[in-house]
């Protein structure tokens, strides 16, 4: 798999990385795309990979909730919100997960997106999987400190910076 994906590992490795603690350089993570996805769309590897980098430039998530005031800034906006905003970028109505996050709220985890059998245009998704998210949702910020799985992260507010 590694060596059919060296024209494009560059743009893969900066969009498409697994961010685990501790960071690796993506390769499981693209493999076990692959598996789960890849195979079934009848696109060569090298192809899908191509195709799902596209997408996700044409996407621009967090250009759509940004052109609607909805920022990565501690605050709590509505999950229908969030939705909404990404319909009218997009056109489709996404799916929204929740996890828990700090100040005893739930956080904006995954903005779910479906795509047509060529890998070409996002559509209405026919089924997601059972997402829960309460009306608001804190939108937290994301820093590469996070990724230090060697001490705990202490979770601040801005004024406490």
């Amino acid at each position: 798999m590694h060596e059919q994906l060296e024209p494009i590992e560059n743009n893969l490795n900066h969009y498409w990385s697994n961010i685990h603690c501790p960071r690796t350089d993506g390769t499981s993570t693209w493999k076990s795309e692959w598996r789960s996805y890849g195979v079934c769309s009848g696109l060569k590897e090298v192809d899908y990979f191509r195709a799902a980098l596209n997408l996700r430039k044409n996407a621009d998530v967090l250009g759509a909730l940004a052109e609607q005031g909805i920022n990565p800034d501690y605050r709590l906006y509505s999950t229908e919100h969030i939705k909404w905003a990404v319909n009218q970028k997009l056109g489709v109505m996404p799916g929204v997960q929740c996890r828990d996050g700090p100040f005893g709220k739930k956080q904006l985890y995954q903005i779910y997106l479906c795509v047509d059998k060529n890998g070409e245009a996002f559509i209405d998704c026919p089924k997601l999987p059972k997402l829960q998210c309460p009306e608001e949702v804190l939108f937290h910020p994301f820093h590469t400190w996070m990724l230090n799985a060697t001490s705990p992260a202490k979770i601040m507010l801005p004024t406490e910076a």
